[in-house]
């Protein structure tokens, strides 16, 4: 079994690691209860989660599954955290959602 790669966490939502083709990923959640004030008794259990390249060329990268390992790594430290649901939202607004796919399918 793959293990993760060494995460450094900023804060309860914010963490880093980079891989061994030195990209270096900044992983963080964002809260959008502001979005849903209109329901004030769940508005408190939304985040977007996202990542970004920060360092690097992520296609170095693109075949590395210690990246998903560690990305799964992340969602449990969340979810021990924080009790909630997780929604996928694939982002079409850089016409990159295929790829967005194809990366997390994998």
């Amino acid at each position: 079994m793959l293990s993760p790669y060494p995460l450094t966490e900023a804060d309860d939502l914010s963490y880093q690691f980079t891989t061994s083709q030195h990209v270096k990923y900044h992983i963080f959640f964002i809260d959008y209860s502001y979005m849903f004030v209109a329901y004030p008794l769940i508005a408190g259990n939304f985040y977007s989660f996202n990542i970004d390249v920060v360092e690097g060329d992520s296609n170095a990268a693109i075949s590395d599954e210690r990246i998903g390992v560690t990305i799964v790594e992340v969602f449990k430290t969340f979810f021990m955290r924080i009790e909630n649901v997780a929604v996928y939202v694939c982002d079409i607004a850089d016409v990159r959602h295929m790829a967005r796919k194809r990366k997390f399918d994998f």
